[in-house]
């Protein structure tokens, strides 16, 4: 293409000064434009051995070799970014409403010795799975140490709420019959039981919104054998004494 490119430019030269018919001309200027067309396709061809990721990242798998034969559309090599890592959980229906983008969320890997990690939500499925009754949650994951790699699994703990001064109780005290939770309080030598209404949970202690004042003791041992009006004994443990 190079060798018709220079003598075309001779050739316009000489056209200029009438020194060339006008059909050789053109008959040049016709193979030149063929040779360019046929090295446009050439480069074209060439572009196709290139093969480019659509983002930056790091290659995670890769399932060819050296010298090997590639048909059309096989997966060549796996890549991963991990920044930001995201993590995808899968969360009852029931809970929707209380969900938002922003949200903060706590992550713990068992391979790293339970971990945790802070994170929160970037996306919230608008849409139900009917066959599990949940919906994704979409997470994005603070690691600045990259302790974390892709595919690890993971426990998440979403904050829905927050309440400053708010009166709990361990979980274990609770004692539930179908809908209804209440608790044993110790009242001169008895147990009384007193229903609750219960709010948000955090780890092992729940919320209580009515039916403690915070001034009672609560039964958190033995509860489930006892009865409203049953005598009890508060028994002080020496823990020295115990060890």
């Amino acid at each position: 293409m190079a060798k018709a490119q220079r003598d075309y430019q001779r050739q316009v030269e000489l056209h200029e000064k009438g020194l060339v018919a006008r059909g050789a001309f053109e008959g040049l200027k016709f193979d030149l434009d063929n040779l360019r067309a046929a090295h446009e396709l050439a480069r074209l061809s060439l572009s196709y051995t290139e093969i480019r990721a659509p983002f930056a990242g790091i290659i995670a798998t890769r399932s060819i070799r050296v010298g090997q034969t590639v048909p059309v559309g096989a997966a060549l090599l796996r890549v991963t970014d991990p920044t930001p890592l995201k993590a995808s959980v899968f969360i009852p229906e029931r809970e929707l409403s209380r969900l938002q983008v922003g949200q903060p969320a706590g992550i713990q890997v068992d391979a790293l010795a339970d971990k945790r990690f802070l994170g929160k939500v970037t996306l919230v499925s608008p849409t139900v799975d009917a066959a599990t009754a949940t919906f994704k949650v979409t997470l994005e994951v603070d690691d600045p140490s990259g302790e974390l790699k892709p595919g690890m699994f993971a426990r998440v703990g979403i904050v829905f709420d927050r309440r400053a001064d708010a009166l709990t109780i361990p979980r274990a005290a609770l004692v539930e019959n179908d809908d209804v939770r209440s608790v044993f309080i110790v009242a001169a030598d008895k147990a009384r039981q007193r229903t609750l209404t219960t709010g948000l949970t955090n780890g092992g202690d729940i919320e209580v919104l009515a039916g403690l004042d915070g001034s009672e003791q609560v039964v958190t041992v033995g509860q489930n054998g006892l009865k409203d009006g049953n005598a009890v004994r508060v028994v002080t443990l020496d823990v020295d004494a115990a060890r």
